[in-house]
């Protein structure tokens, strides 16, 4: 008789000397009287009475908590330790405890036989069993097993575990069992004949065999019919079939078994991901079945968000939680799906009815399937299968459902092809009798066809005079050649254009038309067609631009009148306020006018303003304009120019002036004229202030003694700066004539992925004879003025590749040395064979050089500056694109431009973490340059602040004091230019 803890506890404390044996034989008593309550097993008799036996009643079991227990541990283990199972089903719900199972079998047959012990629930991790002898302390015989171990473990090969069991006759035997999972834990055990096992084994195969069938066959079926139909609902419904197929497949143990019998660190992860895969098909089948309103359709996707959250976090939770989770969202999400359609059943959509009714059947079973994993209701076989019968019942009648609605669709495609027809014999009608032309084209620019209207507009006399399927014929009718490219690059862009310009009729006579034209493509770009419409709109254009003129000119001189030219004063006011170049009013009145009205009258007068207006009009050109403020007054405004621009051109209208001479009966008069000029910079507090002020600079002219220019400028700071730049020029001179400028480099580094450097960037730096540095914003201006920026720009690439050449261990691949060059250097001819000279002079490959030139040099020689781009940069040279954003700004002329690299002017980049216009145009601009499949380059990341900014737009290179000071590029002065 095994010794029983109590027992224990009495010999072992209270069995002492000193205590009366009366005593000790009450206590004895009394702890036999207590161990009579503790738990006995009962023996399972084996026997034909039934194909499979099942004795839950007759298990005892307890907790292994920390799951430390091992077989030695648990025979010496007291009766009283263990529990007797009272219950159908053992059924431990969620746990992470391991439990041990025992029962005792004896052989009531008159033979010998081999029996099968059936462990009917598949998901176990680890599940070990113990045949003891007759001892009850040594093994007989035992299996290590589960989920967890190669399929190939299993003492007999089956989903379920399976176990021999062989029994002498009246021969008893105890098992111990020890199983724990990560997740549900039930014990559904049972033992039968051998035969009758693996003939329930052969039924239980051919069951699930049907079901696999019928599952893969109707997605297979739905799959072809999405292939002939692209109807959407078909491939949603043939991926939940197969998931839900799955699904039933790895909860069963087949998969294991006849799938992936090797990969068990997947094993777990494969039931949630597929429960999560059924889950999400089924909410896409939903959405695309029921078509719901908007409205419901955001909480359809919201759902199926949610979905697609956890099956993407599955695979980094516990399993436990992944099946919470997965059968939890699923259950809710399909609760409110079959909800959803209920609502729309009720509003009348028919495809409602039959999605909730056939739906039901899955619901109901997934419902009694999932509540077996959450303890809810019982594990038997009704609970176990019901999940697999309502997917089998589904699939069958949803596939009948969509089979209908193929056919109700094809019903309402017969309709919608009449209507169709009907409506295509009115648009023929319309086609034929509008009074707007309408035409077809095909992909290459080709006629189709053409409505009479059209005929009529372009002079044909008929549809066969019009050549049709001819490349050549449209651009004939286009009076501007360019209208028909920039028609073309629109459609490319936009799909899409109306315009009015100039078309040319058969005659060769042009007229204005109001041109509509759509491009339709598939996503092949293949069998592209294109739509437009043309209405004849020369007279209405002509009036238009007659009332124009006379609302923007003066009638007697043909000059702009005053409101025309305060517009254009007031566009150059904006720009000049933005920080664009500045601008100049030249207020202009003229001399001894009035002598002529009087001697020979105002027709004379007349005579000589629009002669006189006509030539100063032909001086200005495209410099300036001209317009008729009143009287003998004149204005001329001059955009984007510089102070000596603005004096040449006031003193050029003097000159004329000044040598016009007027003839009328056979008297001749001299004229003079005296000028105001005022210059409009973001200093000028407003366009009527600046009126004001020409104004009174003009009459300071006439008090001066007429005929003469007065610049108005409270200290006069232009001609202060000319000083000074004058005064420079001899600075510069004199430091090309003794190397006093210096180099220094600063590097540009990439963060995108880890740091990495694109360069450098190659800065000058010029000293005065007293060693004083002075600032190239202060020395660069004056080169430029007097065309010295040629000579320093020879300078800086000599001593650039002469240091390269001296060290040659400072050329890595891929890094770059940027250098600066001007629009004087660039427009030059001579320039770029100097380059190809150094090149082959000093052996510097070209594929470490990038040039680098600002926006306003590229626009303003924008068809010079590409050739001169392309030649060096099939050579391997770079090109960067300097300080974008300070000059035009424009993002038209970087389609056409073929600079490798953007850097952002540093003016936005400063104030970037501060401004959030500058931060929204470097984003924009960072964004363009990708677009363009263009490398960006942010200058001045002056702190950490900025240079986190712009890691966050995603700006490519960076380039500043956070970066990298300028170093000085030592022994690099040395080469004579």
């Amino acid at each position: 008789m095994r010794t029983y803890p109590i027992l224990y506890i009495y010999y072992r404390y209270f069995h002492l000397p000193k205590i009366g044996k009366q005593i000790q034989a009450g206590v004895s008593i009394l702890l036999l009287i207590l161990c009579s309550f503790a738990v006995a097993s009962e023996t399972v008799y084996v026997s034909q009475t039934s194909e499979q036996q099942e004795f839950n009643h007759a298990i005892l079991y307890f907790e292994d908590a920390k799951d430390e227990y091992s077989f030695e541990d648990v025979i010496v283990l007291d009766d009283t330790v263990w529990t007797k199972n009272n219950t159908d089903m053992l059924d431990f719900g969620f746990t992470t405890s391991a439990y041990w199972l025992k029962f005792t079998f004896k052989n009531k047959e008159a033979k010998p036989k081999q029996f099968i012990l059936d462990y009917a629930f598949a998901p176990i991790d680890r599940l070990e069993i113990y045949v003891l002898q007759d001892d009850q302390r040594s093994i007989e015989y035992s299996y290590k097993t589960g989920d967890q171990q190669p399929f190939n473990t299993r003492p007999i090969g089956h989903s379920n575990f399976a176990f021999p069991i062989y029994l002498e006759t009246e021969e008893e035997q105890t098992v111990l069992l020890k199983i724990s999972t990560e997740g549900t834990l039930i014990a559904p055990l049972s033992i039968s004949y051998e035969h009758l096992f693996y003939k329930q084994h052969t039924l239980y195969n051919l069951i699930y065999a049907f079901v696999f069938t019928a599952m893969f066959l109707t997605a297979i079926y739905n799959i072809f019919v999405f292939s002939r139909t692209n109807e959407k609902v078909f491939l949603t419904f043939s991926i939940f079939a197969l998931s839900i197929s799955l699904l039933i497949a790895s909860q069963s143990g087949l998969a294991f078994q006849f799938f992936w019998p090797n990969d068990l660190p997947w094993l777990n992860r494969l039931t949630p991901f597929f429960a999560g895969l059924a889950a999400v098909t089924h909410l896409l089948f939903s959405f695309v079945f029921l078509a719901p309103s908007p409205k419901i359709k955001k909480l359809f996707l919201f759902m199926l968000l949610l979905n697609l959250v956890v099956l993407l976090l599955a695979p980094f939770a516990t399993y436990v939680s992944n099946v919470k989770a997965v059968l939890g969202i699923g259950m809710t999400s399909a609760a409110i799906s079959y909800v959803l359609g209920i609502v729309l059943w009720s509003r009348g959509n028919k495809h409602a009815k039959e999605y909730c009714l056939v739906w039901s059947l899955f619901i109901i079973g997934a419902v009694i399937s999932a509540s077996i994993r959450f303890g809810i209701m019982p594990f038997n076989w009704f609970t176990e299968y019901s999940g697999t019968v309502g997917a089998v019942l589904t699939t069958v009648f949803m596939s009948m459902a969509l089979g209908d609605r193929i056919r109700t669709e094809k019903q309402n495609r017969i309709e919608a092809q009449h209507v169709a027809i009907n409506s295509l014999k009115m648009y023929q009608q319309l086609f034929e009798n509008t009074v707007e032309g309408i035409f077809f084209l095909d992909e290459k620019m080709r006629f189709i066809s053409v409505n009479p209207a059209f005929l009529s507009i372009f002079g044909y006399r008929s549809q066969d005079a019009l050549p049709l399927r001819k490349s050549d014929v449209l651009e004939t009718l286009f009076f501007n050649p360019v209208d028909l490219q920039e028609l073309k690059l629109e459609l490319r862009e936009h799909k899409s254009t109306e315009l009015e310009i100039q078309l040319k009729k058969t005659d060769g006579s042009k007229f204005w038309a109001s041109l509509s034209v759509r491009l339709f493509s598939n996503s092949n770009n293949k069998d592209a067609r294109i739509e437009g419409s043309v209405i004849d709109i020369n007279n209405r254009k002509l009036n238009e631009d007659k009332l124009r003129y006379l609302a923007s000119h003066d009638p007697l001189t043909g000059a702009y009148n005053r409101r025309e030219f305060e517009c254009l004063l007031s566009q150059a006011f904006v720009e000049a306020q933005k920080g664009f170049a500045k601008s100049c009013v030249l207020y202009m009145d003229l001399d001894q006018f009035k002598i002529l009205n009087d001697t020979c009258g105002h027709p004379a007068g007349d005579i000589l303003l629009r002669d006189l207006t006509q030539q100063m009009i032909g001086a200005l050109g495209t410099e300036g304009s001209l317009a008729r403020l009143g009287g003998d007054e004149f204005g001329v405004l001059i955009k984007r120019g510089s102070f000596d621009t603005f004096y040449r051109i006031a003193n050029a209208m003097l000159s004329l002036v000044s040598n016009y001479r007027f003839t009328f009966q056979d008297k001749v008069f001299c004229l003079g004229i005296s000028i105001g000029l005022i210059e409009v910079s973001h200093e000028s507090e407003s366009i009527e202030k600046i009126m004001s002020l020409a104004d009174t600079a003009c009459y300071l002219a006439k008090d001066a003694g007429r005929n003469r220019i007065h610049i108005y400028s409270a200290e006069n700071p232009e001609l202060q700066k000319r000083r000074t730049e004058m005064n420079l020029v001899t600075t510069i001179n004199n430091a090309l004539e003794n190397d006093l400028f210096e180099l220094y480099c600063q590097e540009i580094m990439g963060f995108k992925s880890g740091k990495k450097r694109m360069g450098f960037e190659v800065l000058l730096r010029m000293l005065d004879e007293n060693q004083n540095p002075i600032s190239p914003d202060s020395f660069i201006p004056a080169a430029e003025r007097y065309n010295l920026m040629e000579r320093i720009d020879k300078w800086v690439v000599l001593n650039t590749f002469a240091f390269l050449a001296k060290n040659t261990d400072l050329i890595v691949k891929g890094e770059h040395y940027s250098i600066n060059l001007s629009g004087q250097s660039m427009t030059d001819d001579s320039f770029s064979d100097f380059l190809i000279s150094c090149f082959s002079k000093y052996k510097i490959p070209y594929q470490n050089i990038c040039f680098e030139i600002t926006e306003t040099v590229a626009v303003t020689n924008l068809s010079f500056l590409t050739d001169l781009m392309r030649k060096f940069q099939a050579l391997g040279c770079s090109f960067s694109l300097d300080d974008f954003g300070s000059g035009f700004s424009s993002y038209g002329y970087l389609k056409n431009l073929p600079v490798n690299y953007i850097k952002i002017d540093g003016a936005f980049v400063l104030n970037i973490v501060e401004d959030k216009v500058n931060s929204v145009m470097v984003r924009s601009i960072n964004d363009v340059a990708k677009a363009l499949n263009m490398k960006t380059v942010a200058e001045f990341a002056e702190n950490e602040q900025i240079v986190e900014t712009l890691k966050e737009i995603g700006v490519d290179y960076m380039q500043g004091y956070q970066i990298h000071r300028p170093e000085k590029m030592c022994g690099a002065q040395n080469t004579s230019s």
